[in-house]
């Protein structure tokens, strides 16, 4: 019998111990000055955020939606194929800066990819950008502009405490180009059978990001895309032939403004 008893005791005991174990551990997670504490992924602590000795150096890792916008200066590499009898020409040439605009949507997920201080996020982002009515053909008077649109995947790099943010990314590349031409070729007249064309290619790119606060940022970043081939259908009053726009880079340097949310 008195076996019997300490047996009901202790397991009474044993279980009074867990459930106000439980409770305190209840009571800790919903504590009032809770949200007061943040991680600091530098050195793995938690900070109380109205310390005035810790808050300067205490910053969020960057990650969620945020969107970007800008000005890029863009250099072409192109060569361009007419070929219309009784005129055939190819042309390389680099067009000198021209000048666009550019902007990105995208989200850094939360978790680390290596679990550990400093180590990237991964992150998805859509990239568009517009390159105003540059030339592929000085000597034909062939001018170019277009409008891409790439799904990229990168990694994101925290530095400085967050307050910096390296990254890379690369995907496909999707480019609209319209092409502008004279009345003439060689002084002869014809005619452009259609002006706008899709090609896909691949855009990759690398940057930067300075945080000023919490959600605001200065960031620049170099882009650069492949397109193997344009072809566009051209006639003359007698004769049909096309212009080619062969290995087409667009080499872009941009500067702008960012927003986390």
């Amino acid at each position: 019998m008195k076996l019997i008893t300490k047996f009901f005791i202790t397991v009474l005991t044993v279980l009074t111990s867990f459930s106000s174990g439980f409770a305190q551990v209840q009571r800790l997670e919903q504590a009032p000055d809770a949200p007061k504490y943040k991680y600091n992924g530098q050195d793995g602590y938690y900070y109380n955020v109205d310390s005035p000795v810790n808050k300067p150096t205490i910053r969020d890792p960057k990650t969620g939606f945020y969107l970007g916008v800008g000005m890029a200066g863009s250099l072409q590499d192109t060569t361009t194929k007419v070929n219309m009898s009784p005129v055939s020409t190819t042309t390389e040439q680099q067009d000198p800066l021209s000048w666009g605009t550019f902007g990105k949507v995208g989200y850094i997920l939360p978790g680390r990819m290596l679990d550990l201080p400093n180590s990237p996020n991964l992150f998805f982002e859509i990239d568009g950008s517009y390159t105003h009515d540059f030339n592929i053909s000085d000597a034909n008077n062939i001018r170019m502009s277009t409008i891409q649109l790439a799904p990229l995947v990168g990694m994101s790099v925290p530095c400085f405490q967050n307050r910096f943010r390296a990254y890379f990314g690369a995907g496909p590349s999707f480019n609209l180009a319209e092409l502008k031409t004279g009345s003439t070729l060689q002084g002869i007249p014809w005619n452009m059978n259609g002006t706008d064309k899709l090609a896909v290619g691949v855009l990759g790119k690398v940057g930067g990001e300075y945080f000023i606060t919490d959600t605001v940022s200065l960031f620049g970043e170099y882009a650069m895309s492949f397109y193997p081939s344009f072809k566009y259908g051209a006639s003359t009053a007698v004769n049909s032939g096309n212009i080619r726009v062969d290995e087409y880079f667009n080499n872009q340097f941009r500067l702008g403004i960012g927003f986390h949310f």
